[in-house]
């Protein structure tokens, strides 16, 4: 679909959602601590801490339902236990259970600016094992060959094995875990995992060593029952807005790749043979990227000043980047009262998180629930053209498993360490196979393909361009193109600077104008928490969570993002209340 004469939009898009009602937030303040008991006592709460943590269910969330006998301190850290969970299930959009139902919607160029038909929160659950887990299961019996990353990793161990009672008994088992009413969902995964211990000898939790994924051998995704279309009204105000995020978006990949084919270069510079001895250096190099952008990121600010006060060239001198760097992803929330709302034009649309030079819903989260998830492969095959992809480590700095796993499409070359398996359709090569030229390019020995090192080796510096890309810089109050929110209005200060207990924190935060809702970001992590200052629970979880960053990054910002949309601007409904919802959509330069 054309978004403008330079850019395409995808027809479809992924909603992900919180999986409780935005009303929920209203149990924190003043008088919570009974309001949180009964959110204890919740079966569709429990089920959901039951998938992500029976621990967590059983030493505090039962004591809180139950209420139990115990110190003031105690008592407080139940709360504390649930309000955690609670407010994520509320205010956060997530992709993982029911509690995070995925959903697929599309945009129009003509016809009704919304259609949206919401039905009950989940329209189908299953039941996945965890690779590491089947992998272990293998071991057991005498396979040692790793697994495909994937959602059924089972069906490959199937016809490896000569007795195949052991995982008919575990597939059983896990269909008594997926048929449970949700009040037995904890002692049905007990079950689940005594069966696991009992055919493969080992505990039922990830250990170091072995391959990717979550802590417990299960976990469970949902998809959200939801039709939605988005029409002309949300179309025309992303054709105004949205083209100079992707303009400055596409300069900046190709600054970032600009500097990292340099260092990269450089570093293996004189280097002919093996490329593996050197990869763990380049890598390294490449991650280190972000944050050496000073200069070039004074430049995108006042590059990006320009744009906005029309200057249609501001970017125009941009350069190629890596592989697929066309595709470029942002998060849209629609602030709106209701879907009337959208299309009267009563609404704003705020960017979240971007991804500039990606398609992430090429992940396995997205791409293998997609409706089509061939086509959209032959898709990103016809506009990217064929790719050669170093294989992501399932165990490194970030801990891959089957839904973080990229999917590559058929007939492209992927590289992969050990005896890692590459996906079916695709060429694999061993990375012990791959050397480097002297050139600036690698290839293989077999001359399956040859390509310049800093494309084979552009995940660090992807990465890299992803955590720096800030056009904005400090900016009061909200930084807005038409309807487009481009940053929410924030407040920030030395992780230092920042009172130690939870009143003295509700305290300066109110001295300061912040609203009672806010997401708190500590400079030592990326993903921001959900703050009420009314709210005692809350306020104590926050100032633990501002403790380390007083030790660890003194003079380090710690940030404050308004919470928008607030819980009034949540425009989709459930046969439960309200969710915050987002949008992930995906543009193309042409």
């Amino acid at each position: 679909m054309e978004l403008t004469r330079e850019w395409d939009l995808w027809p479809e898009f992924a909603v992900r959602s919180s999986g409780f009602p935005v009303e929920g937030l209203d149990v924190f303040g003043p008088g919570e601590e009974q309001r949180l008991a009964r959110v204890a006592r919740d079966p569709a709460f429990r089920e959901a801490v039951a998938w992500q943590s029976r621990e967590s269910l059983t030493r505090a969330v039962d004591k809180l339902a139950a209420g139990a006998p115990g110190s003031p301190s105690k008592q407080r850290r139940w709360t504390d236990v649930v309000a955690g969970y609670w407010q994520r299930y509320c205010a956060k959009n997530d992709t993982i259970g029911f509690f995070g139902p995925l959903a697929w919607g599309s945009f129009a160029a003509d016809g009704a600016p919304i259609a949206v038909r919401a039905g009950t929160l989940e329209r189908e659950r299953v039941v996945h094992f965890e690779t590491w887990a089947m992998e272990a299961l293998a071991f057991s019996s005498g396979v040692h060959a790793p697994l495909p990353m994937g959602p059924f990793p089972e069906r490959a161990l199937r016809p490896l094995l000569h007795d195949t009672s052991a995982l008919d008994r575990l597939e059983r088992t896990r269909e008594d875990v997926g048929n449970a009413p949700r009040e037995h969902v904890a002692a049905a995964l007990d079950q689940l995992d005594a069966v696991f211990e009992q055919v493969t000898g080992r505990a039922a939790a990830h250990a170091t060593g072995d391959s990717g994924g979550g802590r417990t051998i299960a976990y469970l995704d949902s998809m959200r029952d939801l039709d939605l279309t988005l029409g002309p009204a949300v179309i025309d105000e992303l054709r105004s807005s949205l083209p100079i995020v992707l303009a400055a978006s596409r300069w900046w990949c190709g600054r970032v790749f600009d500097r990292g084919t340099e260092l990269l270069e450089r570093i293996a510079h004189g280097h002919e043979g093996p490329l593996a001895p050197l990869l763990g250096r380049l890598m390294g190099a490449g991650f280190g990227l972000w944050d050496q952008m000073g200069e070039e990121q004074e430049e995108l600010r006042r590059r990006w000043a320009s744009a906005v006060n029309g200057d249609a060239a501001a970017f125009a001198d941009w350069t190629p980047a890596w592989y697929a760097s066309d595709y470029h992803s942002a998060d849209l929330q629609i602030a709106a009262q209701s879907p009337d709302a959208i299309a009267r034009g009563d609404f704003l649309v705020v960017l979240g998180d971007f991804h500039g030079g990606d398609n992430p819903l090429a992940q396995g989260l997205f791409g293998l629930r997609h409706p089509d998830p061939a086509g959209m492969l032959r898709r990103i095959a016809a506009e990217a053209g064929p790719g050669v992809h170093l294989s992501p480590p399932r165990r490194g700095v970030v801990e891959m498993t089957a839904r973080s796993w990229p999917l590559y499409p058929e007939g492209d070359v992927v590289v992969t360490s050990g005896d890692e398996p590459a996906p079916p359709g695709t060429h694999r090569v061993a990375l012990d196979d791959v050397v480097i030229d002297g050139d600036g390019h690698v290839r293989d020995r077999q001359g399956t393909f040859r390509t310049p090192l800093a494309r084979f080796l552009y995940l660090p510096i992807f990465v890299a361009a992803l955590r720096s890309f800030d056009p904005i810089g400090e900016h009061e109050g909200r930084a807005q193109l038409g309807k487009l929110v481009v940053r929410r209005e924030h407040w920030s200060a030395p992780a230092n600077e920042l009172p130690t207990g939870a009143p003295e924190l509700a305290a300066w935060a109110r001295d300061r104008g912040l609203p009672r809702r806010v997401f708190a970001r500590s400079p030592l992590e990326r993903k921001p928490r959900y703050v009420d200052f009314k709210s005692a629970s809350l306020t104590r979880t926050l100032a633990r969570f501002v403790a380390p960053a007083r030790e660890q990054a003194p003079g380090a910002p710690f940030e404050f993002t308004e919470m928008l949309p607030g819980p009034q601007d949540c425009w989709l409904r459930s046969d439960a209340g309200r969710h915050t919802c987002e949008l992930r959509v995906v543009a193309r330069a042409r």
